[in-house]
């Protein structure tokens, strides 16, 4: 059901999670396991976040959305942040959010350390501000 939600519905979960991310141990699961349907280009960017604050936290978190995080198909999560980040047409402000699910994995995968350098180098071509910002986060994090 999480792949059918609004900008709407998905930017109020994003307040709410940003609150206290203990919230979205109602549907994180559901959202790990369905963060490829989703069709909504400015909802994912706000479920994105919602996962990649997750992630970030997870040892502050509670036992239930460490264990949801342990269990999900962390392959399937990486392959669809790669397609999003390849993709030209997938926006800035999704792009950083991409790059810190990332970022967590590479602590785990050598090769997604490699592929984050390849794509900041990439990224530096006619790079804005914002662009800027995300290949200075991959180089400070790897």
């Amino acid at each position: 059901m999480i792949e059918k939600l609004s900008f709407h519905q998905a930017w109020q979960l994003e307040k709410l999670c940003t609150e206290n991310l203990n919230y979205s141990v109602h549907f994180l699961s559901d959202l790990l396991e369905n963060f490829d349907k989703i069709e909504n280009h400015s909802a994912r960017r706000s479920l994105c976040k919602i996962i990649a604050l997750n992630l970030k936290n997870k040892s502050k978190l509670s036992n239930e959305i460490s264990e949801i995080i342990d269990n999900c198909n962390k392959e399937k999560l990486i392959e669809t942040c790669f397609i999003h980040l390849l993709n030209e047409k997938t926006q800035v402000s999704l792009l950083m959010w991409l790059v810190e699910i990332l970022l967590y994995y590479s602590q785990e995968e050598e090769w997604i350390k490699q592929e984050l350098i390849f794509f900041a180098q990439d990224l530096q071509i006619n790079a804005c501000p914002a662009k800027l910002q995300i290949i200075k986060r991959i180089k400070n994090s790897v």
